[in-house]
């Protein structure tokens, strides 16, 4: 049964409406490695999403956001810096012409 559905069936039997941020507008897409492309996951049948999700956190695939922006930042400085020191070394040689 789709998410979607259940989603649906959840919101009748409790007596209560589905959150405004389940829908596909606010929810990440999964990449489906067998059909090649990103699709919503409320249109993901329970079983095919638990057992994504499950090799996603068995791939390490899914991680702390904030770790990787440290990492992303810490890389951009360390790209500034060799950047930086090439340009360096290329005026040296420049110098010695």
């Amino acid at each position: 049964m789709k998410v979607k559905k259940l989603l649906k069936i959840q919101s009748t039997v409790e007596e209560a409406i589905v959150p405004c941020d389940m829908n596909e507008e606010d929810l990440e897409k999964h990449y489906s490695e067998s059909k090649g492309e990103y699709i919503d996951i409320v249109d993901m049948d329970l079983i095919h999403l638990v057992r994504s999700y499950s090799k996603c956190i068995g791939l390490g695939k899914v991680h702390n956001k904030k770790i990787v922006l440290q990492s992303l930042n810490s890389l951009s400085k360390q790209l500034e810096t060799a950047t930086n020191t090439i340009n360096y070394l290329t005026s040296l040689l420049d110098d010695k012409k």
